[in-house]
């Protein structure tokens, strides 16, 4: 099984768990990162999270996420999954935009209690969907994304929603 990294406040690692154990109590803070897809059009693309996922299992959410491996560079990890989940593969650096600390419980099955770093890729390249990862995806204007939360925010993960919410007031003029 994989493991996460636990990390303090300061994004410090401070040791390593399961990545399920991770998720079953709000207890460990760990690594994670989130990145946001751009085309050359202004989209951002959407995904539905897999009916598998232990959590927020069919929600949309960002274009991809996930958590570094214990001895992987972030910037790495992000360049990996974006080719396992997407089939997209990135030759360019992704482009850091900010981290940010949040805990959300879902139902009562587990939590998110991570240190996220967000990201985005500028890239054209089409997704090819790994259906372990994800149920369906599209892209839409970056203009229209707020409006698409906001009519479907029961459906949303979490931290879709306070990283749009952030990438808005903060970090909006770095997307375009």
């Amino acid at each position: 099984m994989e493991n996460v990294v636990l990390v303090d406040e300061n994004d410090n690692r401070v040791g390593c768990i399961n990545k399920i154990d991770a998720h079953l109590n709000g207890d460990h803070l760990h690594r994670a990162f989130s990145c946001f897809i751009i085309n050359s059009k202004n989209e951002v693309y959407i995904q539905q999270r897999a009916q598998s996922k232990l959590l927020w299992p069919g929600y949309w959410s960002n274009s991809y996420c996930s958590h570094p491996r214990p001895d992987e560079e972030i910037s790495h990890a992000v360049m990996r999954r974006a080719e396992e989940e997407l089939g997209i593969v990135i030759n360019e650096e992704p482009k850091f935009l900010y981290k940010f600390q949040y805990k959300e419980k879902y139902k009562d099955v587990g939590y998110e209690h991570e240190l996220c770093h967000v990201f985005v890729v500028f890239t054209d390249t089409p997704p090819t969907e790994n259906p372990k990862e994800v149920s369906a995806g599209f892209f839409i204007n970056i203009k229209d994304v707020q409006e698409y939360i906001h009519n479907n925010e029961e459906f949303c993960t979490p931290w879709f929603k306070k990283e749009w919410a952030d990438i808005l007031q903060n970090h909006f003029d770095k997307l375009c």
